[in-house]
């Protein structure tokens, strides 16, 4: 056709007007802590401030959604859309849970045209196991081989889920036990991070031997059981060495000769048959301290009878010649038969001579 006759056709373009635009220009973490800033708005509502929809979806295939409105100052607002202004901006925090890699993303819709959706963008985070938490409060020897801790643990992760504790004592040989326990009970107060009540542990384990034992306790993550956090050590020190000073009492005077009698008990529960030997230490009138020391192998049935295994020659009676009149003290400390430089000092009484 020649030019001027006529029409024709020259070809069509789509175009959107009025979509929403925007950007999500900051993703962080901190814990289960999803802090996201960036801006939004409707071209065609440049007045009014959109909402945002933000998206976690979670290695499980879970889907967590978080609301934020677009109504705060942010200066690359005005630069992206003429006349639009600056309070276009939106920053918020969601929580974000469980462990792996993170898809999350942001979306505005048109506040005319609710059906018409803008991605604001996406970003990937992956999320590492959170290092247990807690503290041992306490470690106390409640009998002569038994210990009794105390304390708190959780996880981050599982803030309402127990944990599993690990316990290790270390005793005086080296020789290391351990044993696990669950911080599934009431604590005193709630725990760090908001965590409630209900992650407190106690329980009572047995010592192997006496002397220093060394309890440390440590928790364990509910998603890695490689990942523990040391709750921290606590060292316990426990005798086995028993006996008594019954009864001091003093006889004679200057022309029959003065002297101290000492009766008692004492065993080593660590070798319940063995004899000890008993220290016996006299304080004079004048403050002068002497010792001997006796063998606790005279017969006491009503040891035997208390004290299963051990037999009944661990009684000791002894008489101790004394030179002037007045008041003397005599105390009583037991040596280990199976190591010299334990001992335990057992009582002490004093008795006036004539």
């Amino acid at each position: 056709q020649a030019a001027g006759y006529g029409d024709v056709a020259l070809g069509c373009l789509a175009y959107k007007v009025g979509n929403p635009v925007g950007s999500l220009d900051t993703v962080s973490r901190v814990g289960s802590i999803l802090s996201l800033g960036g801006w939004a708005v409707d071209p065609a509502r440049v007045a009014d401030a959109t909402t945002v929809t933000i998206t976690d979806k979670a290695p499980s295939g879970i889907v967590t959604t978080t609301k934020l409105v677009a109504g705060q100052p942010n200066s690359g607002v005005a630069a992206a859309v003429s006349g639009a202004g600056s309070a276009h901006g939106f920053s918020g925090t969601a929580i974000i849970a469980g462990v792996g890699e993170h898809t999350v993303c942001a979306s505005t819709s048109g506040i005319g045209t609710p059906a018409v959706s803008t991605d604001l963008g996406c970003r990937i985070l992956s999320v590492n196991p959170a290092q247990p938490v807690g503290a041992l409060d306490d470690a106390t020897a409640t009998t002569r081989d038994s210990v009794t801790i105390a304390g708190w643990a959780a996880d981050p992760d599982f803030p309402t889920n127990a944990v599993t504790v690990n316990v290790s004592i270390t005793n005086r040989l080296g020789t290391t036990s351990t044993k696990d326990t669950i911080a599934n009970l009431a604590y005193s107060t709630e725990v760090a991070g908001g965590m409630g009540r209900g992650h407190a542990f106690t329980a009572t384990l047995p010592l192997s031997t006496d002397g220093l034992n060394t309890v440390c306790v440590s928790a364990v993550s509910r998603t890695d059981w490689h990942l523990t956090t040391s709750l921290g050590c606590k060292d316990v020190t426990v005798s086995w060495l028993t006996g008594w000073q019954d009864r001091l009492t003093g006889a004679g005077d200057a022309k029959t000769g003065r002297t101290l009698k000492v009766e008692g008990w004492a065993l080593d529960r660590g070798a319940l048959t063995a004899t000890a030997k008993v220290t016996l230490a006299v304080t004079a009138p004048t403050g002068k301290v002497s010792s001997t020391t006796v063998q606790a192998n005279t017969l006491r049935a009503d040891v035997g009878r208390a004290i299963a295994g051990a037999g009944d020659n661990h009684g000791y009676v002894t008489s101790i010649p004394v030179a002037a009149a007045g008041t003397y003290q005599v105390c009583s400390t037991v040596i280990s038969t199976r190591n010299v430089a334990d001992s335990k000092a057992l009582t002490c009484q004093s008795v006036t001579v004539k």
